[in-house]
């Protein structure tokens, strides 16, 4: 029998892949940094090493750092060894902490370590959907053990009504009431300004900003279709901060295009978040997204932003009251959108001001935070009534 713990509040494991830059890594370190500490204590484990965002956690969040293999490196041979291999690891490291929650972010964490806390013997255990993610999307062998997590996770906390209603509709062992919605939050005063480089800057220019890593969903190529369509038109730059496994063909198509006066690649930087302020908008070109930390973090920044109509977006961005939004895939509805904002400083004035009053009012950390604690609440409450 386990001796009985001294500190009774709830002990809360964030597990996540790394806290390398991205929006799910930014939302996990300011709920950890955010937990009331008289009722919870913070725990962070990442499985494939740290992350730039690790030095941003509080002094009193215990961080375990393990370097598992990665999953998306194996073969399809080696995935269920890969896969066993790193389940076990996280047992045992749930085993140490003994936390009463595990909440652990993104598709891979949260099926490996639903399976995890099954053996370590974690009676709470929750999945953070950030993205419009399914088991259905899996090989035979992954869709069989995230029907197994399922039965697993008590909670499925998703950042959006939109990927709330995608995992119900494509997942039908979830039950609607496990399957929650709390909007990811960010405050203005977090956001301290930093000056971007006077190199991201062109005479004259509008300056705009997409933060994005280079991944086909998120748009780069038709960003670039969209940018052919108003040069000469307006002068413009616009500053792409990200990396990924696409960056190389963005090269070549900007000089293909001949926009390398117009596009800026500035690679991915931990600082983007208060860099964004500098802009005079901010715009996302992706096929699919779940809630966006980018477009978050700019409009409450007061940056006028455009978005395509997918997913979360328009939860967060109003059209034509904070915001632009255009149609999925258009590059000729992107490119009147990036001109009917180059064209008017008074709306993009007027947007701005709306976007940061939206953000404060309905997206802010501490609403992200205390939204997060009631549900560990809840479930830690109902499991103990269960016992």
């Amino acid at each position: 029998m386990s001796a009985p713990r001294a500190d009774d509040r709830i002990r809360v494991a964030l597990l996540i892949g790394t806290l390398e830059i991205g929006g799910a890594e930014r939302q996990l370190v300011r709920l950890a940094n955010g937990l009331d500490r008289s009722r919870f204590r913070p725990a962070v484990i990442t499985c494939f090493g740290a992350g730039t965002l690790a030095g941003d956690l509080r002094s009193d969040v215990e961080h375990r750092v393990l370097r598992l293999p990665a999953l998306r490196d194996a073969s399809a041979a080696e995935r269920p060894v890969v896969s066993a291999r790193i389940a076990l690891a996280l047992a045992r490291e749930l085993r140490s902490l003994r936390p009463d929650v595990l909440h652990a972010y993104l598709p891979t964490t949260y099926v490996l370590g639903a399976l995890a806390a099954r053996l370590a013997r974690v009676p709470v255990t929750i999945a953070g959907r950030r993205g419009l993610h399914s088991y259905r999307r899996l090989p035979a062998g992954g869709r069989s053990l995230a029907r197994l997590a399922n039965r697993q996770i008590a909670v499925h906390i998703c950042n959006s009504e939109a990927v709330r209603a995608h995992a119900l509709a494509d997942e039908p062992d979830l039950a609607p009431a496990r399957v929650v919605v709390v909007h990811s939050g960010i405050d203005a005063a977090e956001l301290a300004p930093v000056a971007v480089p006077p190199s991201w800057r062109r005479p004259a220019a509008l300056l705009g900003a997409m933060v994005a890593n280079f991944h086909e969903y998120k748009g780069h190529r038709l960003l670039l279709d969209a940018l052919a369509e108003v040069a000469g038109m307006t002068p413009l730059r616009l500053v792409c901060l990200g990396s990924g496994s696409e960056e190389l063909l963005i090269q070549t198509l900007i000089r293909e295009r001949r926009l390398e006066d117009t596009v800026v690649l500035a690679g991915a930087r931990p600082d983007a978040d208060r860099l964004i302020g500098n802009f005079d908008f901010s715009l996302l070109a992706s096929s699919q997204e779940g809630f966006p930390n980018a477009l978050l973090e700019a409009m409450a920044a007061g940056v006028p932003v455009i978005g395509p109509r997918v997913g979360g977006v328009p939860e967060l961005v109003r059209d034509g009251v904070d915001g632009l939004l255009f149609k999925p895939g258009s590059a000729a509805d992107l490119a009147r959108c990036i001109l009917t904002l180059a064209d008017d400083a008074a709306l993009r004035e007027r947007l701005g001001r709306e976007a940061r009053r939206h953000v404060q009012a309905e997206f802010s950390t501490a609403a992200m935070v205390s939204g997060t604690e009631a549900i560990y609440a809840q479930a830690v409450e109902s499991r103990h009534a269960a016992a």
